[in-house]
């Protein structure tokens, strides 16, 4: 299939996209079945699996049925869609059965983002991905259209929003300012490192919860056995007895962890590897992706925080995470209530001085490696922490084991509280709160760090709590909200509170330049 000749970006008159969006369309009606519909797939393919005669055959016509009503869809979408430039507004009419027609103005877009899909890329074709200010899970699309002129779309669209001369190479894949480079070891360590390890985990379980172990996984276990020729190591463990039966557990969830782990890398290797960042002026541009080719722009205006993610692995590895936190209209949620649409610029697996670096350049004038944190009140923080959330389980655990064994409830009293002792101080640690020139810091976590950095002019607002006990203790609870999102600083010293709130009024009334 041969792509359209190249238009100018600006013309007015409704277009469609190519035919190859129907792909993009069942691919999106595939993603959300499996991730909307997540606690009814592993059932329904265990009761699959186990099924004979007409159950099979219903099973069989009902996902028929499925794949019908998703291709169709997929086409009505396609030739339902489309989309046209009116001056600086983006256009959009889309719906099958609902019709809406979006109206975007250019320099309300805050993220724009190309997409090449494998499916697309011999027909010379992308998508473009907008996000706007407020719109959360709202994302608009243009699928299917040449890469030529997604560019040129692109750069219309930041010459409007940052007041600029339009770009005269418009096809440039980058700008030549080069500004990071990682490399395919270093995403593989993002992996590692990377929330989504979490998710597969969950995936994974729920599929395995769902399954007769009878009829399913026991023949699956005895196939991979046999196939792997492990049937002495087996009767060995066996013969064990309860070791050898924990010795089974160890080994199965070490062979769980690593595959989990490669899944995790593979991921993180098909959308970022080749991960390369180049700026051009106030403009970022990263371009990634194994396969399906991606590249984002993001203007540094539109960055509300920088946020330093490290958690344990990331700590062993030496790497920091670091992302850009855009404006956000909340935290849309799938039927899961896992959080989509929440706009992110990702730099992944940065070492310490690439990271002090880095947030320097995205926050100019911030100087990470001065800053100074301080810490809440530890004896308040603890003793409510204990006392009220950890302390009515550590009782009822004591209350059972004393009438399995009352010589084992003081026992588990003091193993309890020295557990939620530890949890909690470890807690305490993290958390610390700062300003350094006209930016503010705060941290939180718990076995890992998730440090937050925002210039106080762009502080939405700053909320001061107190409860009857931290008002006698000259105690407050900071809430910081932003345009991205909200931090909660616990503990903190009243006047100290009052400080952090009175500079970032101090620093947005005085500063001419926007929040956004």
């Amino acid at each position: 299939m041969e792509p359209e000749a190249k238009e100018p970006a600006s013309a007015h008159r409704w277009r469609r996209t190519s035919p190859v969006a129907v792909v993009f369309y069942v691919l999106k009606f595939a993603r959300h079945m499996v991730t909307d519909g997540l606690p009814a797939v592993a059932p329904a393919v265990a009761v699959f699996a186990t099924a004979d005669g007409w159950m099979k055959t219903a099973g069989i016509g009902a996902l028929s049925a499925l794949a019908l009503i998703g291709a169709v869809g997929a086409i009505l979408s396609y030739l339902r869609f489309r989309f046209r430039f009116e001056g600086q507004q983006l256009l959009v009419r889309r719906g099958v059965i609902k019709r809406e027609q979006l109206n975007v103005d250019f320099d309300r877009i805050q993220d724009v983002a190309i997409d090449e899909p494998f499916y697309a890329r011999p027909f010379g074709l992308a998508m473009l991905k907008l996000d706007t200010a407020g719109s959360a899970g709202k994302e608009i699309t243009l699928p299917g259209i040449p890469l030529a002129n997604a560019r040129a779309m692109r750069n219309e669209i930041i010459s409007v929003a940052t007041r600029q001369p339009m770009p005269e190479t418009v096809d440039a894949e980058e700008p030549s300012d080069h500004l990071l480079t990682r490399s395919n070891a270093d995403i593989a360590r993002y992996g590692l490192t990377a929330n989504g390890l979490l998710w597969v985990a969950i995936v994974f379980g729920a599929f395995v919860s769902a399954v007769d172990d009878d009829q399913w996984l026991g023949p699956a276990v005895n196939w991979l056995t046999s196939a792997l020729n492990l049937d002495g190591v087996t009767s060995a463990i066996v013969r064990l007895g309860a070791p050898g039966a924990v010795l089974l557990v160890l080994l199965g969830l070490l062979v769980a962890g690593l595959l989990l782990s490669l899944f995790s890398i593979l991921g993180a290797l098909w959308k970022y590897a080749d991960y390369r960042l180049s700026v051009d002026g106030n403009t970022y541009h990263r371009r990634s992706g194994l396969v399906s080719k991606q590249e984002q722009t993001l203007k540094r205006a539109k960055i509300q925080a920088a946020v330093w993610r490290q958690n344990v692995v990331a700590y062993w590895l030496s790497r920091i995470n670091l992302q850009l936190r855009l404006v956000s209209a909340g935290e849309a949620a799938n039927a899961q209530g896992m959080p989509i649409g929440q706009p992110v610029f990702l730099v992944p697996a940065l070492t310490d001085d690439e990271a002090h670096d880095m947030s320097a350049e995205f926050l100019p004038e911030l100087d990470t490696r001065s800053l100074q944190l301080s810490q809440i009140n530890r004896r308040r923080y603890m003793s409510r922490n204990i006392t009220l959330a950890w302390m009515p389980f550590i009782a009822a655990a004591s209350f059972a084991a004393y009438f399995l064994n009352p010589l084992a409830a003081p026992a588990v009293f003091l193993a309890g509280l020295a557990l939620a002792t530890g949890c909690v101080y470890l807690r305490w640690k993290r958390y610390g709160y700062g300003t350094v020139n006209a930016y503010g810091c705060l941290r939180e976590g718990f076995f890992g760090y998730k440090t937050t950095l925002f210039p106080l002019r762009k502080l939405q607002r700053a909320d001061l709590r107190q409860s009857p006990s931290q008002r006698r203790a000259g105690l407050a609870n900071l809430t910081v909200h932003l345009a991205s999102h909200s931090i909660t600083m616990p503990y903190m010293d009243l006047n100290e509170a009052r400080r952090f709130a009175d500079l970032a009024l101090h620093q947005a009334e005085s500063s001419e330049e926007g929040w956004f």
